[in-house]
Formats: C-alpha cells, structure tokens, sequence
C-alpha cells in the first residue's frame, strides 16, 4: 500500500473545516501552528506529527502485494517518514490499530497520477483502483464508522482539458471491478498563479464538484461531498508567490469555498516563502490573515 494519510478532525463528518497543510520546511511544528493559527485539527499529508494532528499508515505487506501484482518495486515512502509515522509490517497491525482508534477520516492516497519522488502515488488507474480497494476494506473492517476520503489527483478532471490519467476513468474501472466505492467525500488539489483573480481555482472546483454529482448519479459512489486537501500559490511561480498576492486570492477564494455547498473542509499548503503562515514560531503576514479571515 502506497500511503493512507489519516488526518483527525472534532467531527466524524467535518462540517467547513479550515485547516493547514504545513509543507516541506524543517522548523514545521503542527501543535504550534495550530495553537497560533487557531485552525482545526489537521496536518500535513508528507511530515507526521501527533495523534491529533495528521499521520501516515504504510503496511509493507500491502507494498508487496501491489509490487508482485504490477512488477512494480515500491517501498514505503520516504518524504512521510519520521519516528511518529506508523508504519506496520504486516496488514493484521494496521488492523488491530484501526479496531483501537475509531471514528477517523482516513484520506487514502496522494496523487496517484503524481511523480513517486515528490510526494505522489505514482500509480496508474487500475494500480491505485486496488490500493483504494484493499486499504478501505482493511479500515472498514475494523472500524465501520471510519470515513473514508479518496485522495485527490495532481491535475484530475477539474483542468480545463481531462487527462488521460483521471478519476473519472479510474471510478468507472473501479465499479466495474469492485461495485460501488466505499468513499465519503473526494479531494481536489488546486494552486493559484499569475493573479489572484485568475479563475482556474473556482473553474476547476465547479468542475470537479459537478463530476462528483454525475459520480453519484451513475451510481459509482453515494456522496456528493467533496475536501480541499492542498491549496496555495504555487511555488513555481516565484514572482507572483508574494505575501500581497496570497491574501488577495484567500479573501477571493475561501468566501467561495465556504458557500458551496459540497466542500467540507480545506487545507492551505505552503508552497514557497511567500506563502507560508508561520516563520521562526511567529505568524506572518499571510499567517495572521489566514487565521482572520
């Protein structure tokens, strides 16, 4: 199994959550942005902190199976190890920790259309359809209130053109081998750049959320909810990446994340200097307004 990151919120079925995604920067310290943000409970999907922020679970066992299934050679992922990741030899570990620790929101994945060595998944369609499919029967065995939330792709059918690599081919793969996935809300990721005004991120949720209603009405899932689990400006565009621009696209987007009626919860990535929230243990700009707005 490639990753399950398990973030832990106040509520089974988060209600509008607005949480951080703290990024790979080594002074990250999760309780302290929580206490100087005020945020909800949350973390970052790759840097694993305590319990009641956000972990990783990696199985070896499943490693194996994914590996002698596909010819593939991979291991459990580097960018989410630290001495806090729980990281199990064999699945009936996972199980047993699952049974211990219920009511959860287990997000299953990260980008499965995305490169190994920077986070992703690195899974074809039908790779990541059994990753899905063993790791939410290995949860739900052990905890049938646990919910479940299907990683979100790199790009995904929210761009302006639908790659060939996909959810909404992955879903239809999925029900054709599996039946109905067992999944409470699907995930996006979504980055600004050039301009704070720029559409693409309000383009690409409308998008993302009507694919999630025609999901269901094909019967693939019984949800319609969706979660933001990375958004920022992105990091590439270093010109534009400024403390000014970010806050120009939180007080433009957040208010439209938080009136559409599908979204649960979002999460703010750093990604670059003028986008992170919290520097030398004290709130920057960008983190002060975050915490305000």
């Amino acid at each position: 199994m490639c990753q399950i990151f398990i973030p832990i919120f106040v509520k089974p079925k988060p209600d509008k959550l607005k949480s951080i995604q703290l990024g790979w920067h080594p002074d990250n310290r999760i309780p302290e942005y929580q206490r100087l943000l005020g945020v909800s409970d949350g973390g970052d999907q790759h840097l694993l902190e305590a319990e009641n922020t956000m972990q990783t679970v990696q199985i070896e066992e499943l490693y194996l199976a994914i590996n002698v299934k596909y010819g593939l050679n991979l291991t459990p992922h580097a960018l989410t190890y630290n001495a806090t990741e729980k990281r199990f030899r064999y699945a009936y570990e996972a199980s047993e920790w699952v049974v211990n620790h219920p009511k959860k929101i287990y997000l299953i994945g990260n980008e499965p259309d995305g490169v190994y060595i920077t986070g992703g998944n690195d899974l074809t369609m039908s790779e990541y359809a059994d990753f899905y499919y063993q790791a939410s029967r290995l949860i739900r065995a052990g905890d049938p209130k646990a919910y479940l939330v299907m990683g979100a792709w790199a790009g995904g059918v929210g761009e302006s053109y639908k790659p060939a690599h996909n959810e909404d081919d992955m879903l239809s793969l999925y029900y054709r081998r599996y039946g109905k996935m067992d999944v409470q809300a699907l995930s996006w990721h979504c980055y600004q750049k050039t301009s704070a005004k720029n559409s693409y991120p309000v383009s690409k949720m409308n998008k993302f959320a009507d694919y999630v209603k025609k999901w269901k009405g094909n019967g693939w899932i019984d949800t319609t909810d969706i979660m933001l689990t990375e958004f920022g400006w992105y990091g590439l565009d270093e010109e534009n990446n400024t403390p000014e621009n970010c806050i120009a696209f939180m007080d433009d987007f957040i208010p439209k994340l938080r009136a559409h009626k599908q979204v649960r919860g979002f999460w703010w990535w750093q990604w670059g200097k003028g986008s992170r929230l919290v520097i030398n243990s004290e709130l920057t700009e960008v983190g002060l307004h975050y915490k305000t707005i």
